[in-house]
């Protein structure tokens, strides 16, 4: 063992006690708090002594009176915190915490890579279970061991993050490596997808080639990966007996009619508005959504298609764009009518996995709240700086302090009114709390969307855009 004093001198990766608790280094700030009460010349004298008196039998004496506290109580759990790191040691762990759960009359609420320092390893999801969960005990109908495919993609690792925080167990499976994914194999692998699915109650299917690829990926890759992978996973959900299963779907699918004629008004797009695909990933996404919902007529299961607008992070994929405004001034500008984070959009999936045998079956809309009323819609394509003036109120200052500008005109607008009356869901991010961010002086939407940070699509790097467009 070293002293306490020492700890604070060595790397990080090395720390013993404290930060071999966290699955992931502790950086100095985040050790001071728990090193600073040891570092004076009393306070370490007395640490091991302190270390020496402790005994089992302190906390087991306290832990049958947790009974008796009276203020509404989560237990949340870090499913890493073991003393050695060992399989054994983990599931110990985990035996102790629900007997622990069971003692105070509460849920365990597991918390996936993260340690005995949960507030560290996975602050995102102590605000989720403190903010967004309902004061109450009964934790059953929540405790569902889901599925999430593309695990190692924004939103998978989005809702690989945020599912323990809901008393959910998720198990992670993508093609690619990732920090939250479980294991990695193909959805277009029967055995794997079988082996996988077995023990789980439901479904959130993420994984997809995206517009990204369509260029760089053959039209049958895209079958491949948004179709055959789909109906792998309806059948293996069928063969299990689920009865829930949420398919993450894109705005994409409205094709056309995204883009109204000049003259027109601003399309309003909503879970009536239909359009053909203007590519393959339009294509097998709504291909897909069909069989998603041939398999709740023909087996009766329970299935929710999400139609997800932008979260991504990266650079637009539009020259003019990227040359015109500034990519956060375009951000931001896009939660008026196209863009979601991507932390709304995982609670919208949670929210679809826990309502789905309620719903039966529904196709929703998943972007920021508009402001926009559908009567707005041919004044947003003459002047939308006016409308946003009316709806939102005076953003110009903000707006003019930073250099940003508001587009001029505005195509479309995404309505989720149904998704926030059916699932119960209650986006954080719109435009106005983005206002409010960037008056701030801060980075816009949440902390989840920055931890996760940038992907990208392809290994290679390309020199005019993000991706090549086709």
């Amino acid at each position: 063992m070293v002293s306490p004093r020492s700890w604070g001198q060595r790397e990080p990766t090395r720390c013993d006690g404290t930060d071999r608790r966290a699955r992931e280094p502790l950086s100095p700030a985040s050790q001071s708090p728990y090193l600073r009460p040891w570092l004076g010349l009393v306070d370490e004298a007395t640490f091991y002594p302190q270390m020496a008196q402790f005994d089992q039998h302190w906390p087991d004496e306290i832990e049958p009176l947790l009974r008796r506290v009276a203020e509404p109580m989560r237990l949340l759990w870090g499913a890493d915190g073991t003393a050695d790191g060992t399989a054994d040691d983990t599931e110990s762990a985990l035996v102790h915490g629900h007997k622990l759960a069971e003692r105070r009359g509460t849920g365990l609420f597991v918390i996936q890579h993260a340690g005995h320092l949960v507030q560290n390893a996975a602050p995102e999801a102590v605000v989720a279970t403190i903010l967004r969960l309902p004061v109450d005990t009964d934790c059953a109908r929540r405790d569902m061991r889901v599925l999430v495919t593309g695990s190692s993609g924004h939103l998978g690792e989005a809702l690989m993050r945020l599912l323990p925080a809901y008393g959910h167990w998720p198990v992670g499976i993508d093609v690619l490596p990732g920090p939250y994914t479980t294991a990695v194999g193909s959805i277009t692998d029967h055995d794997f997808v079988r082996r996988h699915m077995a023990g789980t109650e439901a479904v959130i299917h993420a994984a997809a080639l995206h517009k990204p690829h369509v260029a760089t990926h053959t039209k049958q890759d895209f079958v491949d990966a948004n179709l055959s992978g789909t109906l792998v996973l309806l059948e293996a959900a069928l063969a299990a007996g689920l009865d829930r299963f949420v398919f993450s779907s894109t705005t994409s699918a409205f094709g056309d009619a995204l883009t109204p004629p000049a003259a027109a008004p601003a399309a309003w797009i909503d879970e009536v508005t239909s359009g053909a695909p203007k590519n393959i990933y339009g294509v097998t996404k709504t291909a897909a959504e069909d069989l998603c919902h041939l398999f709740h007529r023909r087996h009766g299961l329970n299935v929710i298609v999400l139609r997800v607008s932008r979260f991504f992070p990266e650079e637009d994929d539009d020259r003019t764009q990227r040359e015109t405004y500034d990519d956060r001034n375009l951000k931001a500008n896009e939660f008026l009518f196209r863009r979601v984070d991507v932390s709304d959009a995982a609670t919208a999936h949670i929210a679809a996995a826990e309502k789905a045998l309620a719903l039966g079956f529904g196709r929703y809309v998943i972007s920021a709240t508009t402001p926009f009323r559908p009567d707005d819609t041919a004044h947003l394509r003459r002047n939308a700086p006016a409308v946003v003036r009316e709806r939102v109120g005076p953003f110009d200052q903000v707006y003019e302090t930073l250099g940003f500008r508001m587009f001029p005109s505005i195509d479309r607008v995404y309505a989720n009114h149904r998704a926030r009356r059916d699932l119960g869901w209650a986006p954080d991010y719109d435009f106005a709390h983005v206002l409010d961010q960037l008056a701030a002086g801060e980075a816009i939407g949440s902390t989840l969307a920055h931890a996760i940070g940038r992907k990208g699509y392809h290994t290679d790097i390309f020199a005019d855009g993000p991706y090549p467009v086709a």
